[in-house]
């Protein structure tokens, strides 16, 4: 027994990638993910189509920023991902992508023209980001087709299914498919 996670890309434009996703074959919500280049050198970009393992782990960043623990879903196994990284010097103890709310990314390194001015969100912050490579969901697009709207509504019933799943020792996949047109 497993639960399936599609994505299906339907979108892309420079600035990133929209996309439907789908739960056991049902749809679940859209979702958002950096462009598939770089903006620039040393730029962010999205991970590649594939099929990756989730797990439903407790997200050190999350849980530093929050004060409390977070437990997010995880994207494993993705190409070029074996070292942990750090997060306020602490390190992150794995190494994946993570599916959270959000409303806009940004693929350009902060402090670099057109990035965010800081590593730290702001919400004045014209190019702000929710995602350095994270996996952002909501209920709907933008009316600028490169933002979400109510991602905490759309990542709660997800999230949802996902504990369970892990709960319950089900395995969790994750298939990102490109556009097909």
């Amino acid at each position: 027994m497993s639960l399936a996670l599609l994505v299906n890309r339907d979108y892309s434009q420079p600035t990133c990638i929209r996309s439907h996703w789908l739960v056991d074959g049902k749809p679940e919500c859209v979702g958002l993910e950096l462009p598939q280049t770089p903006l620039v050198p040393g730029g962010l970009y999205a991970i590649p189509a594939g099929q990756y393992r989730v797990q439903y782990t407790r997200s050190e960043r999350f849980s530093i920023l929050a004060g409390q623990d977070i437990w997010l879903p995880v994207v494993l196994d993705l190409p070029g991902c074996s070292t942990p990284t750090l997060f306020h010097g602490k390190p992150i103890d794995d190494c994946g992508i993570r599916i959270h709310g959000g409303n806009v990314v940004n693929s350009i390194p902060w402090g670099q023209p057109g990035g965010p001015a800081s590593p730290v969100y702001k919400v004045n912050d014209p190019n702000r980001t929710d995602s350095e490579g994270c996996l952002l969901v909501g209920i709907a697009f933008g009316s600028d087709d490169k933002s979400l709207v109510e991602s905490q509504a759309a990542l709660r019933p997800l999230v949802t299914k996902i504990a369970n799943a892990h709960d319950n020792g089900v395995s969790i996949t994750l298939t990102i498919s490109e556009p097909t047109a």
